[in-house]
């Protein structure tokens, strides 16, 4: 298998600097649990769960149509750049109006600090068009952005959180640099001669309507990604949710690299795909896609093997002290998440997407969203943070497995070489 120079190029630019990005989260989880403490950090990681959610409204599909269509274009489309940009803004204008509201219930000056830290967090992290980007194959703007972001978090974290009480400044901490960035983003993306322009409502439906698929399968694959800190903060309380959001942010570093390396070949893969869909081996039809990711899932496997037989000394880096109860069995579980996932990023994102079967992807993350709200709470219920862990992997695995059958039928409904230029 051979990747072009414009995919090793993404891949390279793209792991590096999120390897950076996420060495910083791995020094201020021990430092949080240190100083804030297990309890105060679910109430964290249940805040940036609702920010991800809410941004998750914000973005529409957009990450995958919008970079879809520009990275077959091949340049930027002032029109289409525009009209997310205005639908941004309506809902930042919406959000902030409840939010508000909201905050004439709060009587504690500190708790309306906390909710307001995380509504900027939330606006900078909504405007930053990371889509546009990997679109224009300039993934490294995405990272160099979200390294700048991390590291003045981490600055700003070791200035103002030192002791329990202080968590109510995370909120700032992560909005703050998340602005900053934002700004910086909007200066890049000008030199490239991006400018705003008219656009008509109907421009707006249009594209609402091409991104709808994408976005129900984000709104229905939060059941089991951020919503799960959610039900176990309510089933099972806030400390249950810090020993999986530790674990979660463990895995995390895997699924950075899933998304990175990911994120590279995506763009690449479209414009290919445009092209020419299969390759033919031995007379089986093959996507493209798997020239360019197929050698990744099984990568992840072998890291998730290495770290499995690591868990407790990784736990007891994290933690620097006593690991929690049960957290070395969930982690031997949640480890191999990243894997399920890879796979699920080959079938869908890479395969299914650029070949215009959004249809498909979003019925398989429904599969495993309602899967995962059935065994999550029942199983969080019987077997606690376990139960929450084991009902993940499963439905990551079936979400995979459902993708792999819809591909299967699509190679049997349609030709070698069928055109795929439904875009405008």
């Amino acid at each position: 298998m051979r990747l072009n120079k414009q995919a090793v190029n993404n891949i390279l630019q793209m792991s590096f600097v999120q390897g950076l990005n996420y060495i910083l989260p791995l020094i201020m989880i021990p430092y949080l649990l240190r100083t804030i403490g297990v309890e105060n950090y679910g109430r964290v990681a249940v805040a940036t769960a609702i920010v991800q959610f809410l941004l998750i409204i914000s973005d529409f599909g957009f990450n995958f149509t919008a970079t879809q269509k520009i990275a077959v274009k091949g340049k930027i489309d002032n029109k289409l750049i525009s009209t997310i940009y205005i639908y941004k803004i309506i809902i930042l204008l919406v959000i902030l109006l409840v939010t508000i509201l909201g905050l004439f219930y709060i009587k504690n000056r500190d708790e309306i600090l906390f909710v307001f830290g995380f509504f900027v967090f939330f606006i900078g992290q909504s405007l930053i068009p990371a889509w546009l980007f990997r679109g224009i194959n300039k993934m490294v703007y995405v990272s160099l952005l979200t390294f700048i972001s991390k590291l003045t978090t981490l600055i700003l974290l070791f200035a103002y959180i030192n002791q329990t009480t202080d968590y109510y400044l995370m909120g700032l901490i992560y909005g703050v640099p998340s602005f900053i960035t934002m700004i910086l983003s909007y200066f890049i993306i000008r030199t490239y001669g991006f400018k705003f322009v008219q656009v008509s409502w109907e421009d707006l439906k249009e594209e609402l309507s091409y991104g709808k698929d994408m976005f129900l399968s984000n709104i229905v694959g939060t059941f089991y990604t951020t919503l799960n800190p959610i039900i176990l903060t309510i089933i099972a309380g806030p400390y249950a949710t810090g020993i999986y959001s530790t674990c979660e942010k463990i895995i995390g570093v895997l699924n950075s690299m899933t998304n990175a390396v990911s994120q590279a070949v995506y763009p690449i893969v479209c414009k290919k795909i445009n092209e020419n869909p299969y390759l033919e081996v031995k007379k089986y039809k093959i996507p493209i896609s798997f020239l360019f990711f197929g050698w990744f899932p099984p990568f992840i496997l072998v890291v998730s093997l290495v770290l499995n037989f690591n868990s407790e000394w990784i736990l007891e880096l994290v933690n620097g002290s006593d690991v929690p109860n049960g957290q070395i069995s969930l982690l031997n579980i949640m480890i191999f998440i990243p894997f399920a996932i890879s796979l699920g990023h080959l079938l869908g994102i890479q395969s299914l997407l650029p070949l215009n079967e959004r249809v498909s992807v979003r019925n398989s993350i429904f599969k495993g969203a309602i899967l995962n709200l059935i065994l999550g709470t029942a199983g969080t219920l019987i077997f606690g943070v376990i139960g929450m862990g084991t009902s993940v992997l499963i439905c990551e695995f079936v979400v995979s497995l459902s993708m792999f059958f819809y591909l299967v039928r699509y190679f049997k409904t349609n030709n070698r070489n069928k055109v795929i230029t439904p875009l405008n």
